[in-house]
Formats: structure tokens, C-alpha cells, sequence
């Protein structure tokens, strides 16, 4: 992509304000009025295409946020210079769409399977004693951390899964402040008459624990309240990553508001310990227990929380809930009487075709077709995924695979159990910087975040068009810092 400068030739320049103006449109319409305001911004001001316009910035928020020692730069994301300005309506749809999947996953093995631990375990490939366990009293079913990720298309933002436990890219949102603070960022705001705003996903995380640990019937009052959270031993999600003078503090607020007294550690898995006591790491007992798995979650600690000894966000549960199945499910049944009017009216707009990869007939588009007929002609229409991975593993888009290689895949799919098949979506691009000068096309995916039923804010990751059909950081995706930018007054 052409990279303008301060003067650019004539040919540059047309390109430039070309994109610029279908930015703006698309900007508007998917973004917000203050999005399409700052790309305007940007064509008056050339200066603003380059990287190191921003680099104060960018060096900053892997150093400080308010002098505290946030996140090392080899364990994090590249971040996207330009905020991703949206505005209070779009939160409010967020809100909305966050909420409402995570209560319709976190009750399909109520709804669909009435409980039962033997047709539980059928559909979704587990021992039917394990099964029976994840379902038992407490289940943690509905405290659990979920994130959705949707793409936005021209008929509006669509879930393509929804991870409950391994809800990764919690830190991310400490960054706004500092990008709102920016001078260049803050001189567009003052010239537009905006303020700014952000939702908080990791106070949001600690409302949601401590609101759900000191409000469980029997918690004594006044006690002091003891938070672990669990890293696991890899690299993504390893201790130094959490920021934990960044939780103290949203922490110490979170409990001070609510009239108690809570401390919160980092441990990874290995250092903990189970006793009839509870569960402790570095000689100190904890009340409740964040678990962030990479792989599979932990069965002792699991196991801790179904005897009351812990409170558990989000556990085991989530190899049911995390399952791409659930899109199968919801998407297959939305029609039946299953679910309530507002509920269909929710998947249908939310939820894009799904079906979990069996040998029978399945139906699409008014037609019903064996699935492999389907799988094998409809190639171009097509994603193809496990159900149980995540981190983008295993996906292959139809459009962006080899037919060679789509042909194996298929074959291994109707072979195995566990594989999920669902309407390719095109994202609607939106314009950001590139590269050390210049702008591209990028494709988004929107992670929303929902805490129980309280909305935990938005993870984006972003990547110029062409690098990779799958939107994730292990291929290369940026992250985006939401700012809710809306007119003062």
C-alpha cells in the first residue's frame, strides 16, 4: 500500500484520498462519528501516517502505566498507533451481544441436554463421569468468563466463537488511558469537542470476583478477601505478562467501593498446592481463584471448588462451554421452541450458519445436502475448524485454502470427531496505520468480553488484508486500544 508523505505526487495523492474517503464511509457506519472524524483528521495531517508520530506512546505502555511496570514487550502483541474510536451506542450493542451469547452457551447443556450427564457426553466427546462432574452442584456455570469473537460484516457484527475460561488479552484495556492522554490524540479531541472514555476490562474482572466471593451466602463480613490468579507455566500467559501491580491497585478500589479488604497474587499452576484447607501458593491460602489454561484446566483445582474450599472463574465447565459446538447448536436450533422470541431474535442476528461435522444430511440455504457433498462444493462459502482449539489453531478458510488442501482437511474432518463447519464471513475493513509510514486495509475481529452477566469490554485484534485469513495474534494480528469517544456535554 502507497505510503504518503508530506507532499505527496499526484498519483499518491489520489490513492490516498480515494481510500481516505471510503474510509470515512465505512469508518461512520462500523466504527463511529468520532472514527471517521479522526481519519479526516489524518488526511490534514500527513505527519499522523507515520509510526513514530506515536512512538512516545508505543514505548510507553510496555513500561508505565502511572510508573508501574505493566508487560514486557517479547510477551505482548504489536499495538496499532491510531485508537479504535467507538462511541456510546456501539458499547451499548456490545453490551448486548456480550451478555446475551454468554447466558444462551452457559445454558445449553441445561436446555438442549435437560442435564443429562450420558447425552452431554455423547455430543461433545467427553467420559460420561467427567461429564457428570462438570455438571454437579456448584458447576461455576454461571460466574464463568467468557469471550466472544465476532467479525463485523455488511449485515452487522456476527460471533464466529465464543472461548469461556481462556479468555486471553485481559490487560490490554490499561492501555487507554494513556492513548487518550496522547497529544495528538488529545489536540483531535479538543478540536472536535470530545471526550473520552474506556471500559475497564480488568476492573470489570474484579467487580465480577469479588461482587460473586464476598456475596456468597456464609462469606463472613468484613473479611479480608485473598484473590490468585493463575498463569500457566507457558509463555503466553506466563506470570510476567500479568501485570500484578496493575491488579493491586483496580483491585484495592474494586473492594474499597464495595466496603471490604482484598489482595490479589500471580502464581503459576505448578506452585500450587491442595490441602483439606483450601488452596494455597507461596504459603498463603486464597479465596478465590482466576484460572486463565492454556491446554486444559487444572483437575485438582477444580476439584477444590466443587468440595466449597475455593471460588473458581472459570475452571473445567469450560471444556463444555468453550466447545465451537455450542455455535452448532444455537445456530441448528434457533427456530424450535427451545428458546424464547428474543432469544432467536438474538442468534439470528448474531450467530452465522454452524454445523458440527457429521456424515448425515444437513441443510443451508434452503437446500439439504449429505454433508460431504456439501463440504466438498462449497469450499469457497467455507470455514472449517476443530471444535476444542483456539489461538486460530486447526482453522482453514475455504476461500484462502488450496483445493488440494482443502480436500485433505475434509477427509480428515468427516474422519474425526469434533470438527465445526460454518458460513465464511467477510469482514467489513477499516482503514489504519502501516508500516513505519503509511496506511492499509485492515480485517478486525472484536473480542467482547462478558464476566457473568456483566459486560467486561472489548479485546481487538487487527491485521492488514492479505497477511492472514485468520485474525489472531499467533498470525501476526495487532492490537487495537478501544476508546469510547463520544461529543462532550
Amino acid at each position: 500500500m502507497s505510503a504518503p508523505r508530506e507532499e505527496p505526487g499526484a498519483e499518491t495523492r489520489a490513492a490516498f484520498d480515494d481510500a481516505f474517503a471510503q474510509a470515512v464511509r465505512l469508518a461512520r457506519d462500523g466504527l463511529s462519528p468520532a472514527a471517521a472524524a479522526f481519519l479526516g483528521h489524518v488526511r490534514d495531517h500527513p505527519r499522523l501516517l507515520r509510526r513514530d508520530a506515536f512512538q512516545e506512546l508505543l514505548d510507553g505502555v510496555f513500561t508505565t502505566v502511572g510508573s508501574i511496570n505493566l508487560m514486557p514487550k517479547e510477551v505482548t502483541a504489536p499495538l496499532q498507533p491510531w485508537p479504535v474510536l467507538i462511541d456510546a451506542a456501539r458499547r451499548r450493542h456490545f453490551e448486548r451481544l456480550a451478555v446475551g451469547l454468554a447466558r444462551l452457551v452457559r445454558s445449553l447443556p441445561r436446555r438442549i441436554f435437560g442435564g443429562d450427564a450420558g447425552r452431554i457426553a455423547g455430543f461433545y466427546g467427553l467420559d460420561p463421569r467427567l461429564a457428570a462432574l462438570l455438571l454437579a452442584e456448584p458447576s461455576g456455570l454461571e460466574e464463568t468468563l467468557c469471550r466472544g469473537d465476532f467479525i463485523d460484516t455488511e449485515h452487522g457484527l456476527k460471533c464466529i466463537e465464543v472461548n469461556v475460561g481462556a479468555v486471553a488479552g485481559l490487560p490490554y484495556s490499561a492501555f487507554a488511558p494513556l492513548y487518550a492522554q496522547h497529544p495528538e490524540i488529545a489536540r483531535f479531541a479538543a478540536e472536535q469537542g470530545l471526550g473520552f472514555d474506556h471500559t475497564d476490562t480488568i476492573r470489570r474482572l474484579f467487580e465480577h470476583v469479588v461482587n460473586d466471593t464476598s456475596g456468597a451466602p456464609g462469606w463472613p463480613a468484613g473479611r479480608p478477601l485473598e484473590i490468585l490468579v493463575v498463569a500457566s507455566d507457558g509463555r503466553q500467559t506466563a506470570v510476567d505478562s500479568h501485570p500484578r501491580a496493575v491488579y493491586e491497585r483496580i483491585l484495592g478500589e474494586v473492594a474499597a467501593a464495595a466496603g471490604i479488604a482484598a489482595s490479589v497474587e500471580v502464581a503459576p499452576r505448578s506452585a500450587l498446592r491442595f490441602s483439606d484447607a483450601g488452596v494455597e501458593a507461596g504459603g498463603r491460602r486464597f479465596d478465590a481463584v482466576v484460572e486463565q489454561y492454556d491446554v486444559a484446566p487444572s483437575e485438582e483445582l477444580y476439584r477444590a471448588f466443587k468440595a466449597g474450599r475455593v471460588r473458581l472463574f472459570t475452571g473445567s465447565i469450560g471444556l463444555i462451554t468453550s466447545d465451537k459446538r455450542n455455535l452448532a447448536l444455537l445456530s441448528r436450533l434457533c427456530d424450535s421452541d427451545l428458546f424464547e422470541p428474543d432469544e432467536r431474535e438474538l442468534i439470528r442476528a448474531a450467530v452465522p450458519w454452524t454445523r458440527d461435522v457429521t456424515p448425515g444430511v444437513t441443510s443451508r440455504g434452503g437446500r439439504k445436502l449429505p454433508m460431504p457433498e456439501l463440504l466438498r462444493r462449497d469450499r469457497e462459502a467455507l470455514v472449517l475448524k476443530p471444535a476444542d482449539a483456539y489461538g486460530g489453531a486447526g482453522v482453514h478458510v475455504g476461500p484462502h485454502t488450496a483445493p488440494e488442501e482443502w480436500t485433505q482437511v475434509v477427509e480428515r474432518a468427516l474422519g474425526e470427531r469434533g470438527w465445526v463447519v460454518q458460513e465464511y464471513l467477510a469482514p467489513r475493513p477499516q482503514l489504519f496505520q502501516a508500516g513505519d509510514e503509511g496506511w492499509a486495509w485492515h480485517d478486525l475481529v472484536w473480542g467482547l468480553y462478558a464476566f457473568g452477566d456483566r459486560y467486561g469490554g472489548v479485546l481487538i485484534r487487527l491485521i492488514p488484508q492479505g497477511e492472514s485469513a485468520v485474525i489472531n495474534i499467533s498470525r501476526g494480528a495487532r492490537i487495537g486500544v478501544v476508546l469510547e469517544a463520544d461529543p462532550l456535554g
